[in-house]
């Protein structure tokens, strides 16, 4: 049986949010990983070190484990 879970009240306390963007300098300052791999998946289909599709950037599907 699926549970649904309500959290009434919790955003009774937020005022207002803001949203930004960041500039070059700063996305690339805290950038931790390179792309330096043009290949996105070996033969198997599975994602390649360095590539766009690398596990270190975080998981691609919900079950999927994340590597650091």
């Amino acid at each position: 049986m699926a549970h649904a879970y309500t959290f009434e009240g919790a955003t009774n306390s937020v005022k207002s949010v803001t949203f930004s963007f960041l500039t070059n300098e700063e996305l690339i300052k805290t950038s931790r990983i390179n792309i330096t791999n043009p290949i996105l998946c070996n033969s198997l289909g599975e994602p390649v070190p360095g590539g766009l599709y690398d596990p270190a950037l975080g998981p691609l599907l919900e079950k999927s484990v994340y590597v650091s």
